[in-house]
């Protein structure tokens, strides 16, 4: 008589039923977690290898930008400069005793280039000029005179329209004691002297400067230290 099998079931194939199998699979299970623990082990010293790899590699292009940084502030810097003295303030060396005592031999003396904007030289400035007679190295003297008055030096002494003048910025050895005839100063000129009047080229030599050559009024001694302060 044929076996009923109605309400038993069988089991697939595939599947274990504990007790049979079951070490293959604990064996296969054991593998996959080692697996992965090693997987996460390795993981972290990859990662590791990567940031440093990105710190390495940073290193060059950080210093690269520090150096363009600092070159584009020397270039500013240098910029900035160049416009201060073209336009602000310029410095000069005076290479000649011509005028002593306010201005010693060597001296380093800066000359601001804003005031003759706004009014013209006036008696008793001290200017930096175009020099007249090679074009070379600027000249810096003392205006005496300028256009439209009458100029004359009795004695060592300076007359402007018949007045005779103090000129207490003088050393009295070095006044001199020559003469010089009476003379007007053309409008728009500038009669320069040296107060050191014994040993100055000025415009006894090369006569009355332009105003449009006079380059700015120099207005203070700033080397050597001991020498240092403002011209008057």
């Amino acid at each position: 008589m044929p076996e009923d099998t109605r309400g038993s079931t069988s089991l697939p194939e595939s599947e274990e039923t504990p007790g049979r199998g079951g070490s293959g699979a604990g064996a296969d299970g054991a593998s996959r977690r080692a697996a992965a623990v090693n997987e996460n082990r390795v993981a972290p010293e990859t990662a590791g290898g990567a940031v440093r790899a990105a710190k390495t590699d940073s290193r060059p292009r950080a210093l690269w930008r520090r150096v363009g940084e600092a070159v584009l502030m020397v270039a500013v810097a240098f910029g900035l400069a160049m416009l201060v003295q073209a336009f602000v303030v310029k410095p000069y060396v005076v290479p000649t005793g011509s005028m002593i005592p306010t201005i010693q031999l060597n001296d380093r003396v800066l000359s601001d280039r804003i005031t003759f904007h706004f009014r013209e030289p006036r008696v008793g400035d001290i200017v930096v000029f175009r020099n007249p007679m090679s074009g070379g190295v600027p000249l810096v003297k003392r205006v005496v005179a300028v256009g439209g008055q009458a100029l004359e030096i009795r004695n060592g002494y300076l007359y402007l329209d018949g007045v005779r003048q103090e000129e207490p910025y003088l050393a009295p050895e070095r006044r001199g004691t020559y003469n010089w005839p009476e003379y007007r100063i053309p409008e728009g000129a500038l009669w320069m002297m040296g107060d050191n009047r014994v040993e100055s080229g000025d415009s006894r030599i090369f006569g009355p400067v332009p105003v449009s050559d006079v380059l700015g009024r120099a207005f203070l001694v700033y080397w050597p230290p001991a020498h240092m302060g403002r011209l008057r």
